[in-house]
This record gives structure tokens, sequence and C-alpha cells, in this order.
């Protein structure tokens, strides 16, 4: 080696190692910067000490979530490419790549090839990736690889340092921004109790229901033995006469206070299920609404006691059960007189269904003596004569029976009857009124209805007036025939109405059910339809010496059985009045 050869070594080697130094002094320039700046710096000092054509850098930890990327050129351009555009056409050559390798790729930053020397910035390109480029053939020197891999561990030093002192500025800033959050909060709810607590005491003051809040004290087997007041507001004093209750027990203040008091504050503070009842206080003379809950917690053994003075409505509520009372009592005397009204218009007709039967019995007592009084008594004949009385008798006296039932006054007593019985009673009472207008009755009765709950007077006091009114009805019709048809079913439907809108209790309505329809169908002048809304009104009447009370009595006594009345125009001609009554399912009836 000549002595010139050697001096360039030497300097060539001193360069280098004016070179290390420098990239060594790097931290102390980064302490304390951000990666970005730490990235730059590398970036500039790379550029220039190696000579570089284009030096790159790709930071994958970034505020938004997407890597930053960086670029400096040696040869400025008019138009420079972006640092995006540099990472786009390396990535195809950095991609998989295992190893720290120098690569000749095409120029992304102007024309030709150039080698890149690619170094991977943590395990997995964690912090990101450099990249030197230079069109030099023998880039990169091996002086040059180890100084980009010492600039490479010290930034990624220093970046990781960078990472970890910004996630501590933003933890302490979270941090300090979640304290000064939380002291605003507690302020606003400061504030806020303050607020409610004014109110509450306001309230606590002014409301008229009486309120207190108790501790309820027991033994050592957890028996209520006692409770001591805590507060009690205005009211509470006012409506139970009690002064100066605050801070003392209740034995102390009364002491003959009833023992079920404890059991029943004790049992609230023990379980926390709260209480309301309606409590007469005798002494007082006065009703109370009371309403008890747990306060605090369970430990505690607190409870509070609203209470309201309910002694007004009461009265009212009693004064309105008597009112109820003497109504249902003039409705009773009202259907009473009703019925025998009714009945007095079927004078002749049920005289001439007695008469029948007395006849009866006059011409078969005297057939009999005739049978009886011969030289040769016929015996059987004269005990066929005797049945025949007998069967006379009973019938003029089931007639007499129906009668006197309908006149009785006496109240509603429901019980489980047969409608179809019920009903053929009525038709039979009104035969003769049929027969004396010429009218054609029908009865159409269904053979499997149950027993149903009702008062057997009452419903064939309205089966018989509908009877009634259709045969006044078709009197008046000069043509053509007086149908009328009596009719009794089972259904579970009725037309336009749902059983939840019949029926508030939900588990009635929920089960299973069915309801008796019985119908008296007319071939009359049938009913007008402008009037058709006021035909149940009282005193509302089309006949010229009607009360107008009938159908009204009617309904009343339907809709107490759980039913409804209705009536509608018959087909061809005619009208229709149809009631229903509720058969209860057995497990709730």
């Amino acid at each position: 080696m000549t002595q010139k050869t050697a001096d360039e070594e030497i300097r060539r080697l001193q360069g280098s190692i004016n070179d290390l130094t420098s990239i060594q002094a790097l931290p102390a320039i980064w302490n304390g910067r951000e990666s970005g700046h730490i990235t730059s710096t590398l970036l500039d000092v790379l550029a220039s000490m190696l000579r570089l054509d284009f030096a790159y850098a790709r930071l994958s930890d970034s505020i938004n979530g997407s890597p930053v990327e960086f670029v400096r050129l040696t040869q400025c351009r008019a138009a420079p490419p972006q640092p995006q555009e540099i990472g786009r056409a390396l990535d195809r050559w950095l991609t998989n790549q295992s190893a720290n390798a120098p690569l000749a790729v095409p120029n992304p930053a102007g024309d030709g090839e150039v080698r890149i020397a690619p170094l991977r910035l943590g395990l997995m390109d964690e912090i990101g990736m450099l990249v030197a480029g230079s069109k030099r053939a023998d880039f990169p020197t091996p002086i040059e690889t180890l100084l980009l891999r010492v600039a490479a561990n010290l930034a990624l030093v220093a970046l990781q340092e960078a990472r970890q002192f910004h996630e501590q500025n933003r933890t302490a800033e979270e941090l300090e921004r979640r304290v000064a959050d939380r002291t605003a909060q507690l302020t606003t709810v400061n504030e806020a109790l303050r607020e409610s607590e004014k109110k509450y005491r306001t309230l606590f003051d002014s409301i008229d229901e009486g309120f207190c809040t108790i501790e309820v004290l027991f033994d050592g087997n957890d028996n209520p033995i006692d409770y001591r007041f805590l507060e009690v507001n205005p009211s509470f004093e006012k409506q139970t006469g009690i002064q100066n209750a605050q801070g003392r027990r209740m034995r102390e203040i009364a002491p003959q206070h009833e023992e079920h008091w404890f059991e029943i504050y004790g049992r609230i503070a023990l379980t926390g299920e709260p209480v309301r009842f309606e409590n007469q206080a005798a002494q007082l003379h006065r009703w109370y609404d009371v309403y008890a809950f747990r306060v605090g917690k369970p430990g505690d053994r607190k409870v509070a006691i609203l209470f309201k003075d309910i002694t007004e409505r009461k009265r009212a509520e009693e004064e309105l059960r008597q009112k109820e009372v003497s109504l249902r009592e003039a409705q009773t005397e009202l259907a009473h007189v009703s019925r025998v009204t009714t009945m007095g218009e079927l004078a002749a007709s049920i005289a001439h269904e007695v008469n029948q039967p007395l006849t009866s019995i006059l011409t078969n007592a005297s057939a009999g003596l005739r049978w009886l009084s011969r030289d040769s008594p016929n015996l059987d004949e004269a005990c066929e004569a005797i049945r025949r009385i007998i069967r006379d008798g009973n019938r003029a006296g089931d007639v007499i029976s129906r009668m006197r039932a309908l006149f009785k006054k006496a109240s509603t007593t429901k019980e489980r009857l047969d409608i179809n019985e019920a009903i053929e009673e009525v038709v039979i009472l009104a035969q003769s009124e049929v027969q004396r207008n010429r009218v054609s009755l029908q009865t159409k009765l269904a053979n499997d209805l149950p027993l149903i709950l009702g008062d057997r007077i009452q419903l064939q006091q309205v089966i018989l007036n509908l009877l009634m009114n259709a045969i006044e009805a078709m009197s008046g019709v000069a043509e053509g025939p007086r149908e009328l048809g009596v009719s009794s079913e089972k259904v579970t439907e009725i037309p336009g109405e749902s059983k939840e809108e019949r029926y508030e209790d939900r588990a009635l309505a929920d089960a299973e059910w069915t309801e008796v329809l019985i119908t008296v169908r007319d071939s009359g002048p049938g009913l007008d339809p402008q009037r058709l809304n006021r035909l149940f009104d009282a005193f509302y009447t089309t006949k010229p010496q009607g009360l107008g009370m009938g159908l009204a009595i009617s309904r009343s006594i339907i809709e107490a059985h759980g039913g409804r009345l209705c009536a509608k125009a018959n087909v061809p001609q005619g009208a229709v009045f149809q009631f229903t009554l509720p058969i209860r399912d057995a497990r709730i009836s």
C-alpha cells in the first residue's frame, strides 16, 4: 500500500468515525421531541451524510391511526413526488422482505435505477421502516451499512421513548380531563343535592299529607319492640295530634300503642316490601290512607310513612252506597210494577188459560158421575175421567203458580236455572193472547244449553215483555202472516263485540266461555231506524198508552246479569230483539 493510499484510507476512516460520532449525538438532539421531529432530523442527516438520492421513512404509530410518511430528496425537481407516492412505489419491493438487504429497484424519485437499503424499525415493523436510496453502484458500502444500522437502532430507541412519552402525556391529559370532569360532576351533584334538599324540605313542610320517618327497634331475636321518630312534618302533628314527636319513641308517646303496628313496620324494615292500607283511627273518628316503605340501606331499618286523611271520601262512599241501595230498591219496585202492568194486560188471556182446565174438570166430573151412576158402573171409564180431572187440576194450578210468581214482590235471587224451561213457562202464559191475535208462534230451543246463573222471575219478565211487544206490533198488520219466533242457542261470538270489551276482568276474558243467545223475532211493521238509538231510553214509547219503561227495565235486568239486550231489523220484515246471558267456565263460576 502506497503512502497516498494509506492517507486516503486514514481520511476515510476518520470521516466514518466523524459520521458515526455525529449519528451517536442525535439522541441528545431528539431528547423530549416528538416522533415527527426525530424522523425528519434523521432523514436530513442521512441524506446529507451518505449523499443519498432520497431517504424515506414510514411510522406506523400516529394519532389518527394512519401511517405517517416522510421523504428527503437531494435533487430538487419542479414537481417532487409526495411521500405517499414514494411509499406506494417501494411497497412492492419491501413486502415480505425478511432481511435488511440492499436491492436494485426502479428509482421512485426519478429516472433509472437506484440501490435501496431497507431497515425495519422494530419487530414486524412495529415502529415503522426506513429506506435509503442511491444511484451509486457500490451503495451501500459496509461503512454506510453500519452507519444506517446504528442510525436505525438509535432512531428505534428514540421513537419508542417518544411513543411512551406521548402515551404518558396522553394518559396524564386523559386523567387530568377525567379528574376535571369528575370534579365538575361532583360540583354539579352537590349543587343538585343542595337544591334537592331545599325542594324536599319545602315539600316536606308544605304537603297536606302527613309524613314521618321512623327507626324500628328490635330485640336480640329480630322482634320489633318499638320505633323512634326521626322526622315529622307539620301535617303529621296536625292530623295525629302528636306534638314534639321527633326523636321520641312511640311507647313513650303512647304506652298503650297497638302491637300490630310494630309488627307491620318491623316486617317492612326487614323485608323491604312496601305496604299500603286504609286505617280507621277510632279515637280520632278519622280514616287514613297509609303507605309505608323502607328507606336507606337494609341494615338501617328505617321506614317512611305517608298518610292522607280520607274521612270525607269514606263518608261520601257510605252515602253513595246508601244511595245505590235505595236505587236498587227503587229499580226492584219499578220492575215489579212493570210485571204487574204486563200481567194486567194479559188478564183476559190468563182467565181464558185458567178457564179451559176448569171447564174440562167439570166436563170430566159429570162424565165420571154418569159412568158410576149406571146400574153396571164402568169403573175404567170413571177412573180415566178422574185422571183427566187430576191432569187439568194440575194444569190450572201451574198457571196460577206462574201468575203468583210473576206478581210476587221479592228481592233479586240468582240461582242455577234452565233458561229453556223459563221460556216455555212464559210461552204458556201468553198462549191465549197469541191465539186471540191469530199469531203463529214457533219455538226453536237448543237442547245443549247448560244451566245459567240468573233470577228466574226477572228473566221471565224480559221474555214476556218482548213477546207481548211483538204480538201487539203484529196486531196492526192487516195483510200477510203474523209469525212470532222464539229461539235459544249457545254462541261464542256476538257480532260487533269482543270478549275484552265485555269483560274487564282479564282472567275471565281469557277463560273458555260461551253465551246463551235468546232471540224473539216477529213479522210486524218493524222498527224506525231514526229512533232505534232511543228504543231503550226510559219513558220513550211508540204505544199510545205505553209508559216507556218496559224495554228500559228489560235492558237493566239483562245488564245486571252480565248480558246485553239489543234490537235490529228482521228480514224480510219485522223486528228482532235478542239478549245474551254469559256462561262462565266451571273453573271461575
